[in-house]
């Protein structure tokens, strides 16, 4: 039995399971758990602390709040009583219960519109539904649903070309009404539906369609029977509130918002063609003139080749990614919701509570999120980087550094003793043995105490107590409910990378393709802990414990710097001749070699003196004690024979050898052929160039192929292939504010640009090009003269046609050398500038040229 969600009723007096099952989906009705604890001298249960609590239980929920809040007038801590009733269902019912697969339905809709009125939205759904392509992942069928235009309303399936008949099963409807009706047939059985963007345009718009098409209320047919009524609330995108359509039981799961939390780095485009041409680039594309309106009324067999197309792009993506069975993986290992996994928090903070109830036997404290004060901690630390070209460089990274260095301090909230006022001052005095006086907090008592910090070091140590870099004390007398959940994950990761190689070496894919999912989730988990603790929502909030983490992990990573500095140049300091870059949890250093064989002898020489010195580290520098001091691990990452280091979080590099394997590639990072702010193929031409400079390659042979793509680019039929990526926010303010003629408005150049193409449509009465809006992706062009205060305009990046006006007044006036001083000149003297070395211009070759005849 798998769970699909739990719902609490409307009288809040049940909660609603509904599961698969092997005979199907089934729904259970909970009397819904209204109980919470409170500390009793006689209690049977303990809380994290190892308080006494005893355990009072409420018969329905007005009971229930009654005494809640009576307590809290009373000053009486609560545990417990913030935890949902269908979260403690769910806990109780699934925690570490097998995970079966739950019936998964892809689908994508088509919508008419009229061309006098524009596009149709969920705000504005005036036009009826002309197409439905579903994907039933469970069974393997597609369906398409589809309303035929007027010109072709008497077509029979049967008389569809057979590659259409053969993709897809096709059901043919004589109106929207008979079209609603067979989808909702369709996902009866679905347990979770997903389209592109469904939550934000597909789920709302057949929510509202179903009440005007059918009857009102017919859109709650979304939801599973007995489910909640779907409703709307507000969410926050691109700097605006925008609208999302919540549906109860069946789980609607938005395929682009689950892309976009899996994937590491943003995309030029979210649009699904463009995803699917980085992603799936051997599916056939379809590409047609004019507008779909115009591909649905003048060519129908084509339409419905494109409908389906959308649903085959989506299997691919699950087919390749698995982030459908990712969260659904994630999520019940939690024992929380499907969509949690979008958010940031909730998952981590069940798994905690479920490790706290069933390994540990501990109960919660209520969490009450405090106000926001606006303060920021300090996050990851980056070290300087030598700039320039640098030859067989090597590289040694710390495995899992802020899970790690949480379980080396005992990072946990019930393991703080207390708090140096001075904070990170007091460490480095106390690391000092120093003099200076610093004045220390106990947690429980809230006594203050000053003595000089030699005594506090004394203390330390007598106490078995350990400081973290940011000034809090935290015992070692057993492993906090954090670092132990923390422990419990690693040893799980590295079992299951390790069964995932071996069934990798047995051949077994898909048994390697599990392992695979697993270990990723737990890394997931892992990375995301320290996060959690600094986010005042988080039920185990308290920024000491995330800032701890980071500042401490900034000590480990200057250790093991200057661990490499005292063996390569001599001496234990930073800076050094050797040490290159460092960031967050990897260093890079000169190896003083001149082949990538002895680079990477001595690299590994080098993270065998780093692993054997954390002992003595950790316990000198945090009193770490000898079950915590020999966690950290650092192991051999990468050696490159030739890197551009630009400035932080910028460079390039040559790679040999990567995780101890050959290898001949390109590791670059935040640099433009990285970056998302270049169209793909001039990434990819500027990629090649300085591929062949690091490579080896005179930048004298390069330079003119420089300028002859330069050259091609400039004649270019393909404007739209010159255009400068953006992202626009905010835009409906920015255009209110111009509109008002605020005075002293300075209007970003994206957002300037978007409001000229949205000015654009409206003084050429253009309804079939899309308007520019918040999160937006736009392309922007620079023009030889202003238009009006413009000097700019900019272009959807997902626009299929150039319209008309477009190409008769702006096309004429772009400024093509501007668009490639952007596009090619600026990026390429951000990367090779700090080579000594200029990026070529065809007058520069013609001088060097003559100078050399």
């Amino acid at each position: 039995m798998t769970y699909i969600s739990s719902v609490l009723s409307k009288n809040r007096k049940q909660v609603y399971v509904w599961s698969r099952t092997e005979q199907g989906r089934v729904v259970e009705k909970i009397d819904a758990p209204y109980y919470f604890y409170i500390e009793a001298a006689n209690g049977s249960y303990t809380d994290v602390y190892g308080k006494p609590l005893k355990r009072l239980d409420y018969d329905s929920p007005k009971e229930f709040f009654d005494a809640k809040k009576a307590f809290e007038e009373s000053g009486v801590k609560l545990y417990e009583s913030d935890i949902q009733p269908q979260y403690k269902v769910l806990s109780d019912k699934f925690h570490d219960r097998e995970i079966g697969q739950l019936n998964v339905t892809l689908y994508d809709i088509e919508v008419d519109y009229d061309p006098e009125r524009g596009f149709a939205g969920t705000r504005n759904p005036y036009a009826p539904i002309s197409s439905v392509a579903l994907y039933h992942a469970y069974s393997g069928r597609t369906v398409v649903i589809v309303v035929p235009p007027p010109t072709r309303k008497h077509i029979k399936a049967r008389e569809l070309p057979k590659d259409i008949r053969d993709s897809a099963e096709i059901i043919i409807c004589e109106n929207e009404k008979e079209l609603l009706t067979e989808f909702f047939r369709e996902i009866k059985n679905s347990d979770i539906i997903s389209g592109w963007n469904s939550d934000f345009f597909d789920a709302p718009y057949i929510y509202e369609r179903a009440n005007i098409a059918l009857y009102k209320g017919a859109g709650n047919k979304l939801c599973f029977s007995g489910a909640r009524e779907p409703y709307y609330r507000d969410v926050e995108r691109y700097g605006n509130v925008d609208k999302v359509l919540v549906i109860s039981g069946r789980i609607s799961l938005d395929y682009l918002e689950v892309y976009k939390k899996f994937e590491v780095s943003e995309k030029p485009s979210y649009k699904l063609e463009h995803v699917a041409e980085e992603e799936l680039p051997h599916l056939p594309k379809i590409s047609y003139d004019g507008s779909l309106h115009d591909l649905y009324h003048n060519n129908f067999e084509e339409f419905i080749r494109y409908n389906i197309r959308d649903t085959i792009i989506l299997k691919g993506l699950e087919d390749k990614k698995k982030y459908i069975n990712l969260s659904i993986r994630m999520s019940h290992l939690a024992a929380a919701q499907i969509d949690d996994v979008l958010g940031t928090i909730k998952v981590a903070e069940m798994s905690i509570i479920n490790y706290c109830h069933y390994a540990l036997e501990k109960k919660i404290p209520d969490h009450t999120p405090p106000e926001p004060t606006g303060e920021k901690y300090d996050g990851a630390t980056v070290i300087d980087p030598q700039a320039g070209l640098h030859s067989f460089t090597g590289s040694v990274d710390l495995a899992s550094l802020y899970p790690t260095t949480m379980r080396s301090l005992n990072i946990s909230p019930e393991t703080i003793v207390g708090q140096f006022l001075e904070k990170n001052e007091a460490f480095t005095f106390i690391r000092q043995n120093s003099n200076k006086p610093v004045t220390f907090t106990y947690e429980k008592t809230g006594k203050s105490l000053t003595a000089p910090a030699h005594k506090w070091k004394k203390v330390l140590k007598e106490k078995n107590w350990v400081i973290s870099a940011m000034g809090t004390v935290f015992h070692q007398d057993y492993d906090g409910v954090i670092p132990s959940i923390l422990s419990s994950w690693y040893s799980e990761r590295k079992e299951y990378k390790k069964k995932m190689k071996d069934a990798g070496d047995a051949g077994d894919e898909a048994l390697q393709e599990y392992y695979d999912n697993m270990q990723f989730i737990k890394k997931i988990q892992l990375n995301s802990m320290y996060g959690a603790c600094g986010n005042r929502f988080f039920k185990f909030y308290d920024v000491r414990l995330a800032e701890s983490t980071t500042l401490s992990g900034r000590e480990v990573l200057f250790h093991m710097a200057k661990k490499i500095a005292e063996k390569q140049d001599g001496e234990y300091t930073m800076p050094s001749p050797c040490i290159i870059y460092g960031d967050t949890d990897s260093v890079y250093f000169a190896t003083y070699q001149d082949n990538k064989e002895d680079a990477l002898r001595v690299a590994q020489e080098l993270c065998t003196y780093v692993n054997d010195s954390w002992s003595e580290f950790m316990t000198e520098t945090f009193n770490c004690d000898d079950n915590h001091n020999g966690l950290q691990k650092a192991e051999q990452e990468i050696i490159s024979d030739n890197g551009l280091f630009i400035k932080k979080k910028y460079y390039i590099l040559h790679l040999n050898y990567s995780d101890g394997k050959e290898v001949d590639k390109i590791k670059d990072m935040g640099v433009p052929i990285k970056k998302t702010t270049l169209p793909k193929h001039i990434k990819e031409k500027l990629r090649g160039f300085i591929e062949r400079l690091l490579k080896g390659e005179s930048w004298d042979t390069i330079g003119p192929d420089i300028v002859m793509f330069k050259d091609e680019l400039k004649q270019t039929d393909d404007i739209l292939s010159l255009g400068l990526p953006k992202g626009v926010k905010n835009l409906e303010n920015y255009t209110q504010r111009f509109n008002d003629k605020e005075k002293g408005l300075r209007l970003p150049g994206g957002q300037a640009a978007s409001i000229m193409w949205n000015a654009c449509l409206e003084k050429y009465g253009d309804k079939e090009s899309p308007p520019i809006i918040s999160g937006s992706k736009i392309q922007v062009f620079y023009l030889t003269r202003n238009i009006g205060s413009f000097r700019s305009i900019a272009v959807p990046k997902d626009l299929s046609a150039v319209p008309h006006w477009f190409s008769e007044h702006f096309v004429p006036i772009i400024d093509r050398d501007a668009q490639i001083q952007r596009l090619v000149d600026d990026p390429m003297e951000i990367m090779i500038s700090v080579a000594n070395i200029k990026v070529p211009t065809k007058k520069k070759l013609k001088l060097e040229e003559g100078l050399f005849e």
